[in-house]
Order: C-alpha cells, then sequence, then structure tokens
C-alpha cells in the first residue's frame, strides 16, 4: 500500500499508517484476533513537506511507527522541497557540539530530537527536492510483484 501526504495532510494518513503498522505488528507476533488481519504486506508512507522543521509535528508518531513496524513491512519517504541537496539532516546525529563540549543549540530542542528520532531508523529516507510520484509509482508496483512471487513459492 502506498500513502502519499502533503504537509500538514500527514495527519489523515498517517493515522491509516498508524493502524495498519498496529495490525501488521500483532499479525507478525501471532495474535489470535481475527480483527488484525490485514493483507497488506508492505507500507510506503511519503510525505512530502518544505522545510525540514516541519517534520517535528508528526517525529514522534513516525518514530513510534517504525519501532513497532515488522522487518520489512514500512518504509517511509521523506521529501523536502525547499532542499536543493541534503544538508545537515542525516550529519544531525550525534548532535553537534561547540567548542565547550556542549550540544550546539542553534536548533530547536524540539526540532532536533524529534528529526532524530526518525532519521535514526533503516526505513526512513529524507530525501530533497519533489518526489518523482510516476517512480515511486513504478517502485511499489516493482515491489508488490516481488512481494506476491515470493509469498506464491512459500505456499
Amino acid at each position: 500500500m502506498l500513502l502519499i501526504a502533503g504537509g500538514s495532510g500527514a495527519s489523515y494518513t498517517l493515522s491509516i499508517a498508524l493502524d495498519l503498522v498496529r495490525r501488521a505488528r500483532a499479525m507478525h507476533l501471532g495474535s489470535p484476533d481475527k480483527s488484525v488481519n490485514i493483507a497488506t504486506k508492505r507500507l510506503s508512507f511519503v510525505w512530502v513537506i518544505k522545510r525540514e522543521d516541519q517534520i517535528a509535528w508528526i517525529g514522534d508518531h513516525l518514530d513510534a511507527m517504525c519501532t513497532a513496524a515488522p522487518p520489512g513491512f514500512l518504509h517511509v519517504a521523506i521529501y523536502i522541497t525547499s532542499m536543493k541537496r541534503l544538508t545537515g539532516v542525516r550529519n544531525e546525529y550525534p548532535p553537534a557540539q561547540d567548542a565547550t563540549g556542549d550540544t550546539a543549540t542553534n536548533a530547536s530542542p524540539r526540532k532536533g530530537v524529534s528529526i532524530l528520532k526518525v532519521v535514526k531508523h533503516a526505513q526512513v529516507q529524507v530525501l530533497p527536492g519533489r518526489p518523482d510520484f510516476d517512480g515511486i509509482i513504478q517502485t511499489e508496483i516493482q515491489q508488490s510483484d516481488r512481494s506476491e512471487s515470493v509469498e506464491s513459492r512459500r505456499r
């Protein structure tokens, strides 16, 4: 399944993604509860934002979702349209220190913590610029075909 959101529109798609991850985790752990059954084998969450500090809007939820997702189930791509190239998002871990050895204070703690929580997960890609939706859809179709062929070999 592919969920795409822009800016604050992530509030709608994020709730769907969190529910799918919750269900996938329950199935992965062998829950006998039939209400958690889902057919979704892979979830891709694409979020397009203007600035990297907007990650803080849902950073805690993304962190929880990544932590709970079963292996191979979740992929998150965050596109930051105001960036021409990636500068510092991944380089913020560990936080920069000033000459005295203290953590740099040029970013708000909330922003830095949320971004670090999110980008530390292997399932998360932070990318500069605008997404290529045709390419994203083609990749998801290919991933879906691979999942189906692996599933049919298991039977």
